[in-house]
């Protein structure tokens, strides 16, 4: 409760083989990704929408097929993102908004420098690229619960 100084889910108060259990499920990311989704989209019914995330997810995993997994953004969101950091209008963004832009869609994993990484500038194209495969990559932690 809060208030009374109880933290049931205290990262200080749980026992190292917790945070083995969820790292090696992608728990963590599972409920980042829902809950940016839910952010993102604002449903009207969002325990609806997070039963329906679960079960694309699951499908997803059920048919070993990463892209069916939910998408947090579309690609007009994807170029919004781009836009929103590059501040000159240019047309690129720097090594630095690059991975900023990345991090503020959910994806933590990403080639710092990809191919189109030309004078510490990454391209428009280059970047929608690279955030669509970085949403199917994030996608692709879902397979973590693929049935052994």
């Amino acid at each position: 409760m809060e208030g009374d100084g109880h933290n049931p889910l205290g990262k200080n108060e749980l026992p190292p083989h917790i945070y083995q259990y969820l790292g090696e499920h992608r728990i963590e990311q599972l409920f980042a990704n829902a809950m940016a989704g839910l952010v993102d989209k604002r449903p009207a019914d969002p325990k609806k929408y997070l039963a329906d995330f679960m079960r694309q997810v699951k499908s997803a995993r059920d048919e070993v097929r990463p892209e069916l997994a939910p998408r947090i953004g579309t690609d007009a969101d994807l170029l919004s993102m781009f836009e929103a950091f590059d501040v000159t209008s240019k047309g690129f963004l720097t090594g630095q908004q690059y991975e900023a832009a990345m991090k503020n869609l959910g994806i933590s994993v990403f080639d710092e420098q990809p191919y189109g990484f030309v004078n510490g500038k990454i391209m428009r194209e280059t970047f929608l690229e690279e955030a669509r495969a970085g949403q199917i990559a994030t996608a692709a932690a879902y397979s973590a619960f693929q049935k052994k």
